[in-house]
């Protein structure tokens, strides 16, 4: 990735390190492995410790913002990283789904002879075991997901692999795979990797700061602002921007006597084209479900029936009439006797003149313990994996988001042992952004922004 407008999305996921043994009762609800057990478990441990205060060995500069990154943190205390899609929504935090670790579990799974079961038991394994990943969901080139016992060279395996990709320019180097003399010899890892590549052909505008949730800290923006055919460079941009679906506020009948009611809120889901065979970027300022997978299904759904409309160099017959009612200092766009002319312009699939798109710049670089798995004894399945308890369950996401592009990397490991003129599209409140392979009917990474934590700071 040497290109300044490159996407890289990278995701590693994986290095599970399963407990050689487990004996013995829970008691009130917690594992008790044998001192065995607690030696692989302690061995890798620091491993995740040292990815929340280290950056990598190489740190890559070739980004979306094309900067040096520094090494990964703690998760802010309103962000949450879900090893599952099915996650309950929690208002005001951001919701970070990455489908690597499902692909890692999928390969533990295979490895144990079917659906693994744990003792005390947790939602967690419940929904790991519905949830497994399609292959039509995942990416043909740059995915990577396998499990084995260490003494069968399982690691060894891992690691050639990867350097094949790496020769191949689809991998880089992993910085989670141990040592196999650092484990038990039938201990398990399961691990899966993915990287991706996509760029803008023209990179999008920097835009002037704003706030992001009516937050008093402002934060960056890109995007096109007030689109107008006469520029080059903006004509270019509209043609990155497509228009899937967009709504106005519900309808609203006014009372006799009863004022016009504030601004309210509308809906809308746009995506940002890469070149040709590339995956699709996807970002949707919609109302969320009770779940993150719910939310994602809802705007799939959207996907599949999206806005076809055009008007030649943005330029449509309804433009006029509705600027006349913004104009109106009595107008309720919210009025039941306005919706066929709103949604006659909700219908347009590309930018009309002066609309704009404004997109917050996102960093961060993180790591998460998944502490509901981490003491879960494995009770069904073979003699590979059963009564041996998981030793850890982690995940690191580094996400950067620019006018560029996108930058994805992720590692994860455990183990077993309102409008001035026509729409606007202005991601300034909780929204959601999806990675998705061409095709697919799920995305192979979700984030629900909801606060500034992951967002870049403006001046």
């Amino acid at each position: 990735m040497k290109g300044m407008n490159s996407i890289g999305l990278v995701t590693l996921l994986g290095l599970a390190f399963v407990a050689t043994s487990c004996k013995g009762k829970q008691d009130a609800g917690e594992s008790q492995p044998t001192s065995q057990a607690a030696t692989a478990q302690t061995q890798p441990a620091s491993r995740p410790d040292m990815a929340r205060t280290q950056p990598t060995s190489q740190p890559d500069t070739s980004g979306a913002g094309g900067r040096e990154e520094p090494g990964c943190v703690a998760v802010p205390p309103n962000t949450v990283v879900t090893p599952y899609l099915e996650r309950e929504m929690e208002p005001g935090k951001n919701m970070l789904w990455c489908s690597t670790f499902q692909m890692a579990w999928d390969k533990l799974a295979d490895l144990g002879g079917g659906r693994l079961e744990t003792s005390p038991g947790c939602i967690a394994v419940s929904r790991l075991n519905q949830e497994k990943a399609r292959p039509g969901d995942i990416p043909v080139t740059g995915a990577y997901s396998a499990a084995g016992r260490v003494g069968d060279g399982s690691v060894e395996g891992m690691r050639a692999r990867l350097r094949e990709m790496q020769q191949a320019g689809e991998a880089r180097k992993s910085i989670l795979l141990p040592a196999s003399a650092a484990l038990p010899a039938d201990a398990v890892v399961f691990y899966a990797y993915l990287r991706r590549s996509v760029r803008f052909q023209t990179p999008f505008e920097v835009l002037s700061a704003m706030p992001f949730c009516r937050s008093e800290r402002n934060v960056a923006f890109f995007g096109i602002q007030d689109y107008s055919p006469s520029s080059q460079l903006k004509r270019a941009l509209a043609a990155q921007v497509r228009v899937v679906w967009h709504r106005f506020p519900p309808e609203h009948k006014r009372e006799e006597g009863e004022e016009a009611a504030g601004p309210a809120e509308p809906e809308y889901i746009v995506e940002l084209l890469a070149g040709q065979g590339q995956d699709r970027l996807v970002l949707a300022k919609v109302a969320p479900s009770p779940t993150l997978g719910k939310t994602v299904e809802g705007v799939m759904a959207h996907l599949r029936r999206p806005n076809e409309k055009t008007a030649k160099d943005g330029i449509a017959p309804e433009v006029r009439q509705f600027c006349e009612l913004m104009e109106s200092e009595e107008a309720d766009v919210r009025e039941p006797k306005q919706r066929p002319l709103l949604e006659a312009i909700s219908g347009y699939a590309c930018l009309l003149h002066e609309e704009s798109v404004r997109v917050p710049r996102m960093r961060c670089d993180v790591v998460e313990t998944f502490k509901e798995l981490v003491g879960q004894v494995i009770v069904s399945g073979n003699e590979k994996v059963r009564n041996k308890p998981i030793a850890e369950a982690w995940q690191r996401i580094r996400f950067v988001f620019d006018e560029k592009g996108a930058e994805l990397e992720s590692e994860a490991g455990g183990g077993v042992f309102g409008s001035s003129a026509m729409r606007d599209f202005t991601f300034s409140g909780p929204f959601l952004v999806l990675l998705i392979r061409p095709g697919a009917q799920l995305p192979y990474c979700a984030l629900w922004v909801a606060n500034s934590e992951l967002l870049e700071p403006g001046e």
